[in-house]
């Protein structure tokens, strides 16, 4: 395992390399950051040179990624182009907000998604399964803008109207009322329920065919045929083996994890990468955008990298090392 996972880390090093060039050059060929000052009267032509050659964005596109990777390498984003703020100090005070939001969201739908497609797969064809592959049909065809607009509607805007306990919108805390732990959870709820909703619809398609096809399975009419129980077989023999290709899935979901983050935060106006990310792009802040992108990409490698360590831990047949 230990070898296993050393060999994993030691891959990665060439990959996020890449990562870097293909970020680096597709930021740099959306232009300069400063050309729209070419518009504007006050700036002259030299103004702008002055300002190019003090970045260094005057220099060769081969020797400004070198300085950058060099940078990266110790542990040096860069400056923000906006505020000139450390881009390693904006990133870390926006992750745990993200991070929070992503692992809840995942965590709450595998919570809801599990039991469901375990039932639905058991009672095939019954009413519920029909109701959950309903449902589940639903919540993936919509989409994730008109979802979260339609949570703000309904939770924030009539509720209000109608006299009822309307859930907050923006931010992460009420700024009048000081925070704390349940003002925390109500600036949740709504977010996270834009990014569950979609994330329960993928899960039960995976979990109920998983566990149709296992069930199907000899060993498991074995099992059966011996005597076993019928909640020893279902989740010590079928559900543990159905578990070992959503462990991959759990890996690879977590770039379309983010994804609906980043639309989810502009939403609700949430500080987190996701909004930051936008804001820079919005902002033609390069640094800023190449910082964030290598930090999803590391996210995600690590993720992937994850899900292969907890093979062995739903299978120990498997050997990693």
């Amino acid at each position: 395992m230990i070898a296993f996972i050393v060999r994993r880390l030691l891959q990665m090093i060439p990959l996020l390399f890449g990562i870097t060039l293909i970020t680096f050059v597709i930021i740099n060929a959306a232009g300069s950051p400063f050309s729209d000052l070419q518009f504007d009267p006050r700036v002259t032509p030299a103004d702008k040179e002055r300002i190019e050659e003090n970045l260094g964005l005057n220099e060769p596109l081969a020797k400004r990624y070198v300085i950058w990777v060099s940078n990266v390498l110790r542990g040096d984003l860069g400056y923000s182009l906006i505020n000139f703020r450390p881009v390693s100090d904006r990133i870390l005070g926006v992750m745990a907000n993200t991070l929070i939001l992503s692992g809840l969201s995942l965590l709450i739908s595998l919570l809801i998604a599990v039991p469901l497609g375990i039932y639905a797969a058991v009672h095939r064809n019954s009413i519920i399964d029909r109701l959950v592959n309903l449902t589940a049909v639903a919540g993936y065809a919509v989409p994730t803008v008109w979802l979260g607009l339609l949570l703000i509607i309904l939770f924030s805007v009539k509720f209000s109207e109608w006299g009822l306990y309307s859930l907050p919108v923006g931010g992460v805390q009420d700024l009048r009322g000081g925070g704390g732990f349940w003002d925390r959870v109500e600036h949740l709820i709504l977010p996270i329920t834009a990014l569950v909703i979609p994330q329960v619809a993928v899960w039960l398609f995976y979990i109920r065919s998983n566990m149709l096809e296992t069930i199907r399975q000899d060993y498991v009419r074995t099992a059966n045929a011996k005597g076993l129980g019928g909640r020893a077989v279902l989740y010590r023999h079928a559900f543990r083996n159905a578990l070992i290709p959503l462990v991959t899935l759990l890996g690879l979901s977590l770039p379309d994890l983010f994804a609906g983050a980043l639309i989810v935060e502009n939403i609700f106006a949430y500080p987190g990468m996701g909004r930051l990310t936008v804001s820079a792009i919005g902002d033609k802040d390069h640094t800023m955008v190449m910082g964030i992108t290598l930090v999803f990409a590391f996210l995600v490698i690590i993720g992937n990298l994850l899900a292969d360590i907890l093979y062995a831990v739903v299978d120990p047949r498997i050997r990693l090392d």
